[in-house]
């Protein structure tokens, strides 16, 4: 066949039941006439002649609109009972054969052609493949994906793809069949109205009146009291449209008239919960957290200062999930599954719950508890499991999981980030579907939190862990309805071994926020120097020598002392500021093959490194702090015993550039520890003399979920990577550094926050996506050296981009061959001016921490080039890159950066209140070029008047705080 619609259900326990395979499904025209005709079918999720216990169904009915290309679906999915399938398919249309050899889709649009690389992506609210003129394209259902499998398993166009475990849900979608000339630009502007935000109920006028009148009493009642009662009146709005159920929401907002008027003498929301037995709230005053009490969800998340819901207001997911196994089975258990005894109790002061869930028979028996509690507006949350089954092992915990809606009514404004590397700003996620996902601490996972708002505040979301264990903190629009998930997936300690237990290392918590990126990276920094066990004793870092510190360019190269070590002087000697060598290939293995052998080094690389330090350059050699050759015979015959292992007891193998099969080796094993400290020792000591050693992948890649009981530490998951693997290794290395060779340093790879205590740099070399935003330096900086990019290509405008976008980042400059900056003049000219102002302000950047980015007013154009980070790879960023950045005597350093071939003209604004000064404070500012001070009030603003590729510092003090 040339085509099929591939939906289907799958669980690996049991296996995949598609809608295809049903033998008899009904199909029934239910409209014919001149506007439109609609077809219903209904079918089974089949195996063959099998359906599963939970016996789920569906029923799609296609409308075809006269005259119109377009085609809306919609589906109602159904089970019995409830069962967690981890993979759910919604319009999965594969074709096989040759049908389509081109797509096209995303916003802004991008095309391309199928080559039968057997891969997946997504692109993002619309997709279509494409024959010449023909179209068949997809939208208004969330995130649409492509597959090119030609020739085997097909190519596909894909609508939602995602868990489910509830009774029911519905999706819906718009399919788009003809043919256009225009291409698929047609598409691009049909996939604008069609999103899946809109939203239709049925009301009656007397319902609209009364809750226009409570509206009313509410606006005139000021505080916490008023944000109760507008809580109030939206449940019973929501009550009566969302669920359907008018008669009684319409006595509910009748009487509720009453209890607002104070008539009755009823506190609104002990009313309501009173009248609704499924409802128990918890209210600090400024958030308002209520439970479904008969299947324990999350069902609000109420800012009692915004007077606004932060959740969506489709039926919750639920609270936590369980992925089990047993020999030869595996089962995911969810909060709402059938066969669970549930409990609710409120503590008396209303501000916190305990949640209890018991189940007595398979996968069990299981005891699970959920401890909730309010406190400064935050919702603080707890989860533990008793596993008492003798058969049945816990594998994942998914926990906490919530779903945001849009905030204020409207997505068009709200905006998410996540810390992938440096930190990601993702405008309208609803709108623009977008995922987030990656094995916890890591490069690309670098802290545990998210947060989602627009311009008057949102949610803060974040696994509070203090011990940095693996995890996957998830974020991605959820197709099949306006909202965006949230999520933590925890592997199990211990997986695999019946009967063992888990509870939240910390708390999860969700907490408002303010309006901007900067809010959220706050409230994490508060809690990690509070908490965290990697947060520095000392935050003005005394064991990182000050010349690590006072370190602004960075070069990286490598090979024999006679093809490096001159250029890099000359380098050096232009930019006139302190200077750091990376030396890649110092040794005479190959890079990337028989790790750990690096010596002996090549010849004249002592020589060479004493030459660099005469010439005021320190220098930093490559090691690997992980992986280990697999083809050395001394793995075969020693280190394989100490490698990660997976559940088959097979040694993880990754392979790289090189091809060399080389082996994580798992850090909790005095071995590893041993060998990193041993090569670490002979580079810094006498027989080579660095300054510092680089230990690569360490803060970069996630941690290997090792199965190998011999090496002590539980199995799979929780937090023995750092605790028992990483964290000694590298505290013992410190220690002998200090004892044996005082003044060095170490460095790692990207920027796993879980190491920032016991290393002084951090290589941020993969800062090169689009929307990125400073959020790991609010966090760590000052607390540990961020250095440089990599800088890839020949686009001249890119590396401009990088330097000063690096500079205001509060990153060290550079980590680049010589030759970029000797070779060519202008772009050499203004790395050299980053690298001079990083050294001239390195009291606010290396010595100090970020404060808030300033206000900048006026039309700023964009600037776009190709960073080349992974093949072609264009990034728009401002034309204005600004920062800033506090000393620790209270000045604040304000820079902006012109990376463009323009002139850039805007205005600053400075108010007092946003660096925590009173209203009554006075400040000194300095324009750093014209060095003229002047006196300023609590407000005032700079216009700005930046020529091409340039610069403007002011620095600002004040005079009486």
């Amino acid at each position: 066949d040339s085509f099929a619609l591939n939906d289907r259900v799958y669980e690996k326990g049991v296996g995949g039941f598609s809608l295809r395979y049903d033998p008899a499904p009904e199909v029934t025209v239910v409209a014919e006439g001149p506007v439109y005709a609609a077809v219903r079918v209904k079918a089974r999720y089949m195996q063959g002649d099998k359906q599963p216990a939970s016996r789920p169904e569906a029923t799609y009915e296609f409308r075809y609109y006269a005259g119109s290309s377009m085609i809306s679906v919609r589906a109602r999915v159904t089970q019995q009972t409830p069962f967690a399938w981890p993979e759910h398919h919604f319009l999965e249309l594969n074709f096989p054969d040759q049908s389509f050899t081109a797509w096209a889709g995303g916003e802004p649009l991008k095309e391309g052609k199928f080559e039968v690389t057997e891969k997946g992506w997504s692109s993002g609210q619309w997709g279509a493949l494409i024959d010449g003129q023909n179209l068949l394209g997809m939208m208004g259902c969330g995130s649409v994906k492509f597959y090119d499998g030609r020739g085997g398993y097909g190519t596909y166009l894909h609508g939602p793809w995602t868990d489910w475990s509830s009774t029911e849900r519905e999706f819906q979608a718009t399919l788009w069949v003809g043919d256009s000339p225009a291409g698929p630009a047609v598409l691009q502007q049909a996939a604008k109205s069609a999103s899946p935000q809109s939203v239709a109920y049925v009301t009656v006028p007397p319902l609209l009146d009364a809750l226009k009148s409570a509206r009313g009493q509410c606006s005139q009642t000021p505080g916490a009291a008023g944000a109760r009662a507008t809580w109030v009146v939206d449940r019973v709005g929501q009550l009566a449209h969302e669920k359907g159920l008018l008669t009684k929401g319409l006595a509910l907002a009748k009487e509720l008239s009453s209890v607002l008027s104070k008539r009755t003498g009823a506190d609104p929301v002990k009313w309501f919960c009173s009248q609704s037995e499924q409802l128990r709230s918890l209210d600090d005053g400024k958030l308002l957290a209520a439970f479904d009490a008969k299947q324990l969800r999350l069902v609000s998340l109420y800012d009692l200062g915004q007077r606004r819901e932060l959740l969506a207001s489709a039926p919750p997911p639920p609270l936590w999930e369980l992925a089990l196994r047993a020999e030869g089975s595996s089962q995911r258990l969810s909060a709402d599954a059938a066969g669970l005894h549930r409990s609710l109790s409120l503590s008396a002061a209303g501000e916190a719950a305990t949640l209890g869930w018991r189940l007595d028979g398979e996968p069990g028996p299981l005891a699970i508890e959920c401890k909730a509690r309010l406190a400064q507006g935050a919702l603080l949350l707890t989860l533990a499991v008793k596993n008492t089954s003798a058969t049945w092992a816990l594998t994942e915990i998914t926990f906490p999981q919530v779903e945001f809606g849009a905030l204020g009514g409207s997505a068009e404004d709200d905006t998410v980030v996540t810390s992938r590397g440096s930190g990601e700003l993702r405008k309208a996620p609803l709108l623009n579907a977008y995922r987030f996902s990656g094995l916890y601490p890591s490069g690309w996972s670098s802290m545990q939190f998210a947060a989602y708002y627009d311009p008057k505040g949102g949610a803060y979301f974040a696994a509070e862990d203090p011990y940095a264990s693996t995890k996957d903190l998830q974020v991605e629009t959820v197709s099949d309805r306006p909202a965006l998930a949230m999520r933590v997936r925890w592997p199990a300690p211990d997986s695999g071994v019946p009967g063992n237990d888990w509870e939240t290392p910390g708390h999860a918590a969700l907490r408002l926020t303010g309006g901007h990126w900067f809010d959220a990276a706050q409230l994490y920094k508060v809690w990690a120097r509070h908490s965290a066990k990697w947060w520095p004793a000392d935050e003005s870092r005394p064991d990182t020598p000050d010349w690590f510190k006072d370190v602004a360019m960075w070069a990286c190269t490598g090979g024999a002392p006679s093809e490096c070590v001159e250029k890099v002087k000359k380098l050096a000697e232009y930019v006139d500021v302190p200077t750091a060598f990376h030396w890649y290939s110092w040794h005479k293995i190959p890079f990337d093959v028989e790790y750990p052998h690096y010596f002996p080094t090549k010849d004249g690389m002592a020589e060479g490194v004493k030459e660099l330090q005469a010439a005021g350059v320190r220098v930093m050699p490559y090691i690997n702090g992980r992986l280990w050759d697999s083809a050395n015979d001394d793995f075969k015959n020693e280190a394989i015993k100490y490698c990660t292992k997976s559940e088959k007891g097979e040694p993880y193998i990754e392979e790289y550039s090189s091809g060399a099969k080389l082996s994580p080796m798992c850090p909790t094993t005095p071995f590893w520890q041993h060998k990193v400290q041993e090569i670490v020792g002979r580079l810094t000591g006498p027989e080579v003399g660095v300054d510092s050693v680089y230990l690569d992948q360490i803060a970069a890649a996630s941690p290997r979920l090792c199965y190998d009981k011999s090496h002590g530490h539980p199995l799979s998951g929780g937090h023995w990577w750092t605790t028992d693997g990483y964290w000694p290794m590298l505290t013992e290395l410190r220690k002998q550094l200090t004892e044996r060779a005082p003044g060095k340093a170490l460095t790692s790879e990207c920027n796993a926050e879980s190491y920032t205590n016991r290393l002084d740099g951090l290589l941020t070399w993969h800062f090169q996506y689009q929307d990125q935003i400073p959020l790991f330096a609010a966090v760590y900086g000052g607390k540990i050296q961020l250095f440089s990019r990599a800088y890839k290509g020949d686009d001249q405008v890119a590396h401009r981009m990088k330097a000063g976008q690096s500079l205001v980042f509060g990153e060290q400059i550079g980590w680049l061959n010589p030759d970029l900056v000797l070779k060519n003049k202008e772009t050499g000219e203004f790395i050299r001016e980053m690298a001079r102002l990083r050294y001239e302000l390195r009291d606010f950047l290396a010595r100090g921490e970020m404060a808030r980015p300033p206000r900048v007013e006026g039309d700023v154009p964009d600037v776009t080039a190709d960073w080349a980070w992974s093949g072609e790879w264009p990034i728009t960023t401002s034309a204005l890159q600004t920062g800033a950045w506090q000393a620790t005597d209270g000045r604040i350093a304000f820079l902006f950066v012109n990376v463009s071939e323009a002139p850039v003209k805007a205005k600053w604004a400075f108010r007092s209140s946003d660096y925590g000064f009173p209203a009554d404070a006075r400040f000194v500012v300095v324009d750093l070029q014209e060095k003229t001070p002047r006196n300023e009030g609590a407000a005032f603003a700079r216009v700005l008047d930046l020529a091409p590729r340039s610069t403007t510092v002011f620095i600002v003090k004040s005079t009486n705080h």
